[in-house]
């Protein structure tokens, strides 16, 4: 895996809109271990640490398991009251 030395910006290809605008966001890794994000066009740039993003993602990930979770034996109850 490369180190990250020096920042490195890319567009994605996810539109947003803004202010009656549709804008692309642009994505920054910045050194050391820091996400920038911001929409293109603009110079407001959001910041995010890497341990930051990794929480969040985990959290979400944990929340849909347990919906899906949920919703399967919703789904288990209903077929069983038919029966």
């Amino acid at each position: 895996m490369t180190p990250l030395k020096k920042s490195v910006r890319r567009m994605t290809s996810v539109i947003v809109r803004d202010r009656g605008k549709n804008r692309q966001i642009v994505v920054t890794l910045h050194p050391p271990g820091v996400i920038g994000l911001r929409l293109a066009g603009t110079r407001t740039e959001e910041i995010l640490g890497v341990d930051q993003a990794w929480s969040i993602a985990v959290k979400q990930r944990i929340a849909k398991e347990r919906r899906d979770k949920f919703a399967e034996q919703k789904r288990k109850r209903t077929l069983k009251g038919k029966n």
